[in-house]
């Protein structure tokens, strides 16, 4: 019966090439997930710009959060020449203000 891992007679922790190929692919997903998480953010980041539009070089103007069921994606538009951006990360340089209205 082969033994998966296990200690050698020298005491020294043993492990199968099963279990390292396992640990590698472990490994691999989590570096993939990380590096798509970052190229996410950086696409966000090139999206935004500085909070300035590429076009003309004025604000993004804050227009809606759009909700949808694990995410929210936050719409910019430019007031001078109507180019609108995506971002579904809420940018942290961003000047979003949320109100609610109560009525007494």
């Amino acid at each position: 019966m082969k033994r998966l891992s296990g200690f050698n007679k020298k005491g020294i922790v043993t492990l199968d090439s099963a279990w390292i190929k396992l640990l590698l692919l472990i490994i691999l997903i989590i570096v993939i997930t990380v590096g798509v998480f970052r190229c996410d953010r950086a696409e966000n980041d090139a999206k935004w710009n500085g909070g300035v539009c590429p076009n003309d070089g004025t604000k993004w103007t804050f227009i809606q959060a759009v909700g949808h069921r694990y995410s929210t994606y936050y719409i910019y538009a430019c007031d001078h020449c109507g180019n609108k951006i995506e971002v579904d990360i809420e940018p942290e340089w961003a000047d979003v203000v949320t109100t609610t209205e109560t009525e007494s």
